[in-house]
């Protein structure tokens, strides 16, 4: 919130008390009005100024960064409503989240555990009574946390149902790829849907790895990746 937002709000709050002096609630109001009409027309007078000047600046990189800024400060109210509705809707999807407390001790939420109750079931349809592998690892992915739940048969592993949970700090329960807050909760449905199928979990990958310092042995010619060095022969 601007300082000019948070001087109205202690102007709002002020003037619902009884023993203000309204004399001087009035002034201070004026002058956070007149403060508003001073920056709406300083904006006014830089951008006069900039689209006089801009037929003889030749950088490009300046002009793209005030361009931006002015169309910023354009839509300045627009954009403030916009983070704020965001911010409410943030607040509102946090108190849905699973509790997951370090004692151990949880209270799940009712469409996660839903969400998790549809995978199992289809699942089961799937594999039958087969065993069932689960190959449990992060990812990033345009800008977001994600965890790859890869479930499918022991001996034979064209038969699968790959689950992609996105922690997105929001939740939407599609089956298939759920939305949820945060990588807790992201984890916390991935363990609801192997322990319901109880499935031998594999964490992390390890096969696919490129830093040359960390591998098990030197790529050969052509070769781009390998398997990660996990210490097996020391």
């Amino acid at each position: 919130m601007a300082y000019i937002d948070e001087l109205k709000q202690l102007e709002s709050l002020l003037s619902e008390t009884d023993d203000i002096d309204n004399a001087i609630l009035d002034n201070a109001k004026q002058l956070i009005n007149r403060s508003l009409e001073l920056q709406k027309d300083a904006f006014f007078m830089l951008n006069n100024a900039y689209d006089i000047s801009n037929s003889n600046n030749d950088n490009e990189y300046i002009n793209d960064d005030i361009r931006d800024q002015i169309i910023r400060m354009d839509e300045f109210d627009e954009i403030q409503l916009h983070k704020e509705k965001q911010e409410r809707e943030r607040a509102e999807e946090y108190l849905k989240i699973s509790r997951l407390e370090p004692s151990g001790f949880t209270e799940t939420n009712k469409e996660l555990h839903d969400c998790a109750g549809k995978i199992v079931k289809e699942a089961k349809a799937l594999f039958k009574s087969a065993p069932i592998t689960a190959e449990v690892w992060p990812y990033r992915y345009g800008g977001e946390l994600m965890i790859s739940c890869d479930l499918f048969l022991e001996d034979d592993s064209s038969i699968n149902l790959p689950i992609t949970i996105c922690a997105c700090k929001s939740q939407g329960f599609d089956y298939s790829e759920p939305n949820v807050f945060d990588m807790a909760e992201a984890l916390h449905l991935a363990g609801l849907i192997t322990k319901a199928l109880n499935a031998k979990v594999i964490i992390g990958l390890g096969g696919n790895e490129v830093n040359p310092d960390v591998l098990e042995k030197p790529l050969t010619v052509g070769q781009t990746n390998g398997k990660i060095n996990l210490w097996k022969n020391q």
